[in-house]
């Protein structure tokens, strides 16, 4: 029997004994092995609406993600979080007393080089990635994320 969107006691693998997978094109349904392959979008040859198959995700690391990049906060503990990254800030865009834009250098990088010379590692390079976005957009989130998944932090 192929099970599909229709049927929607199937959405999600009741059985609690098993692996489950999340299919992001499905909405993020959960399914076992077994119910993955008798799910109709699942079958083969079959793309998902961006042209692509659907696939499966582990189910908890797709869970920690959401935690992660879309967090329950109210607006006085995102306030705290920003005050806490403020240390953090490498540049960044201000206004003059003539509304100018002027790019404010907070020494972050140079303060980072200089405390991290060591002639028992001889020469480096340094390299930067710069994440540029609005206010609670999630940049220190992404840089927090593999921090977090590495040290298992919560």
């Amino acid at each position: 029997m192929g099970l599909g969107p229709q049927n929607a006691a199937y959405y999600t693998c009741k059985r609690d004994d098993r692996q489950t997978y999340s299919c992001i094109q499905c909405n993020n349904f959960s399914f076992c092995n077994d119910c993955w392959s008798q799910w109709v979008l699942h079958s083969p040859g079959t793309v998902g609406h961006d042209g692509r198959p659907h696939e499966k995700a582990n189910a908890q690391i797709v869970q920690r993600l959401r935690q992660i990049l879309d967090p329950k906060r109210n607006e006085h503990d995102q306030e705290k979080e920003l005050q806490n990254d403020d240390d953090t800030t490498w540049f960044g865009v201000e206004r003059g007393s003539s509304n100018q834009a002027i790019l404010q250098d907070h020494g972050r990088f140079i303060t980072l080089i200089a405390e991290s010379h060591k002639p028992e590692l001889g020469n480096r390079y340094p390299q930067l990635v710069s994440l540029i976005g609005q206010t609670g957009a999630g940049k220190s989130t992404l840089i927090k994320m593999p921090i977090i998944a590495r040290y298992n932090l919560e």
